[in-house]
């Protein structure tokens, strides 16, 4: 403990029984606070809570770099290809 705050301080869902860390800032785990799952990417669904319901930001990071590798013009190989 610093100052009266705990470091890690776990999720007290459950009757504090939940084996997760609480969100920062509040009493309880993302799951208890009843914040729904990341959409994913590409159909891809994702195991993350998100406050808002929007994507996580590694599903946003992923996504980003798929719609930037399909707009990149393929390269000519020997073939003519």
């Amino acid at each position: 403990m610093r100052r009266g705050v705990e470091r890690d301080p776990g999720c007290k869902g459950d009757d504090g029984l939940c084996d997760r860390l609480a969100v920062v800032g509040e009493t309880r785990c993302a799951q208890h606070l009843g914040w729904p799952l990341c959409p994913g990417h590409g159909g891809r669904s994702c195991d993350r809570r998100t406050r808002d319901g929007g994507q996580c930001a590694t599903c946003q990071e992923q996504e980003y770099y798929l719609r930037t590798a399909d707009a990149l013009p393929e390269p000519e190989t020997e073939g003519g290809r």
